[in-house]
């Protein structure tokens, strides 16, 4: 097995697991609408990356599969704002959706065209 020597800036993964974090944004949304039927956004036109765990393993299968041997690489399935997560995921549900304004956030996409075109890759995960 080669040495590893790429470094992956993960973004929030997410998936279903045991051990399901209720604090990340799509996991809240989901407990949201399944403790009350509705979805409470903030910060609405903000972006996030957001990078599914399957996605995730294919591209380190990707990596160890592959003769590249270094490199910084960003890794997100999608980057959306959190106001279209808040409606896709109502479309999904049938949930009430609340927006609640906006409070100081930060607000960020990112980019990756590197690790897609290094490693011949795709990034599958959606939110549906």
């Amino acid at each position: 097995m080669k040495e590893m020597e790429s470094v992956l800036d993960l973004e929030t993964v997410n998936g279903v697991s045991q051990n399901m974090k209720k604090e990340l944004m799509i996991n809240s949304m989901i407990k949201s609408f399944k403790d009350s039927g509705e979805i409470n956004i903030m910060n609405k036109d903000f972006f996030r990356p957001i990078l599914w765990i399957n996605d995730l393993l294919q591209a380190i299968d990707a990596i160890l599969e592959s003769s590249t041997q270094t490199g910084i690489y960003n890794l997100a399935s999608f980057n959306s704002s959190i106001g279209e997560l808040g409606k896709e995921i109502k479309s999904i549900t049938g949930a009430k959706l609340n927006d609640l304004g906006n409070t100081k956030t930060y607000n960020f996409m990112m980019k990756t065209q590197k690790f897609e075109k290094e490693f011949n890759f795709e990034f599958k995960g959606s939110i549906i």
